[in-house]
């Protein structure tokens, strides 16, 4: 595949699956094999497209509104690499603490390994430190003039 064809297939795995909440793309921009890791889930979290479907599902179901911008995305030979900024409203509960509807914002960096035309891994590392601040989960430090 090209550069641009890569871009364009983590383009669409970004903004149809993950932005829409479209889980039949899964299929489409996935290898049967795909295997999906994000360290706060433990290593993977989706082996092939119907295990993905369930966790695209899980986290729509915790973070509505979800808007995602793709800030940069490199190609380089069968990798990819993107650099995302996030928003959206955290619903429910998040680690034990009720977070109903409070908006968040992070960055976000996702890689992926791509092979005959379809994203074979992905890799995701999140501001997860950032988004427990904002969501009440540890105290935000106060801010200290130099000198204190």
């Amino acid at each position: 595949m090209t550069p641009e064809a890569i871009k364009e297939l983590v383009r669409r795995d970004i903004e149809d699956v993950w932005v829409k909440g479209n889980v039949s793309a899964v299929e489409q921009v996935s290898g049967q094999e795909r295997k999906a890791r994000d360290p706060i889930e433990g290593t993977e979290v989706g082996r092939g497209p119907e295990q993905l479907k369930s966790v695209v599902s899980h986290y729509r179901d915790m973070f509505s509104d979800l808007q995602i911008e793709i800030e940069s995305l490199i190609v380089d030979g069968d990798m990819a690499a993107a650099r995302l900024s996030v928003r959206s409203k955290a619903t429910g509960e998040f680690m034990g603490v009720r977070v109903d509807h409070k908006p968040v914002s992070i960055t976000a960096h996702n890689f992926y390994r791509v092979r005959d035309g379809k994203i074979v891994e992905s890799w995701s590392e999140w501001d997860r430190l950032g988004l427990m601040r904002q969501l009440g989960v540890f105290p935000m430090q106060q801010e200290r003039s130099v000198g204190e």
